[in-house]
């Protein structure tokens, strides 16, 4: 790329205090504004998607999460704006420096980068992570869960009939929600100034022992409670 020095000298001068032309700072395009000008509109921005709130979703549950939400079983309360905080200041400083900053081949070659709106730069997120992290599976109504294996349930009828009845209850597999990368997905978009659904990954692990396969050992388990293989137990034993 071959620019005269006094081109981009010239260039300089016409963006004096303001951000070269092609720069995005996540959805928002902050070409040729000053520093103040484009932090009203990051703001602004800011401001609106902490006043929506955002939406997670895992399967067919969907929470949305509302500028108040509550984080203890003891009615705590929390804003948006504290467990998720926005560095404006930070992605303004590096629109700023964009085609500034290092020799002056580098300067040019950033501004020409930008021409082509090739400059996009994320605003810092930072995530209250614990507090997210209780909140969200009791927004989903889902849990993460151990497996419960199914279970062999033998009850005897009221007129102390010696053949009791038998049955199966249903396992559970263990429900796995992936909330850290439901986060990070959170962190990418909301330093984008997106502010689209989460899907949350949710996974199940099958129980040791299912109930399909446990049910095909019923007919063993039926003739070993039969009356002639059942020995009686005293009181006193």
């Amino acid at each position: 790329l071959a620019i005269p020095v006094g081109a981009s000298f010239a260039y300089d001068l016409t963006y004096i205090g303001k951000i070269f032309p092609g720069t995005v700072i996540g959805s928002i395009d902050v070409s040729a504004l000053t520093r103040e000008a484009a932090r009203l509109i990051l703001s602004e921005k800011v401001r609106q998607i902490q006043a929506d709130g955002f939406t997670f979703r895992a399967g067919e549950f969907s929470a949305h999460v509302p500028a108040v939400i509550r984080i203890g079983a003891d009615g705590q309360t929390a804003k948006i704006e504290e467990l998720v905080k926005f560095d404006i200041e930070t992605a303004l400083e590096r629109a700023f420096e964009l085609g500034r900053d290092g020799s002056v081949f580098d300067q040019i070659n950033s501004q020409f980068i930008a021409r082509t709106g090739e400059l996009n730069i994320n605003v810092p997120i930072i995530l209250n992570r614990e507090a997210l992290s209780v909140i969200n599976p009791d927004l989903l109504g889902i849990h993460n869960r151990p497996a419960e294996s199914a279970r062999l349930k033998i009850s005897f009828s009221s007129n102390h009939e010696l053949f009791p009845k038998v049955a199966i209850t249903d396992d559970l597999p263990a429900i796995n929600l992936d909330l850290e990368h439901a986060l990070d997905e959170l962190e990418l978009n909301l330093g984008a100034l997106f502010n689209s659904p989460i899907e949350v990954s949710v996974s199940k692990t099958p129980a040791q022992i299912e109930r399909t396969k446990a049910e095909a050992l019923l007919p063993e388990i039926m003739l070993l409670l039969a009356p002639q293989n059942i020995t009686p137990v005293s009181g006193n034993q």
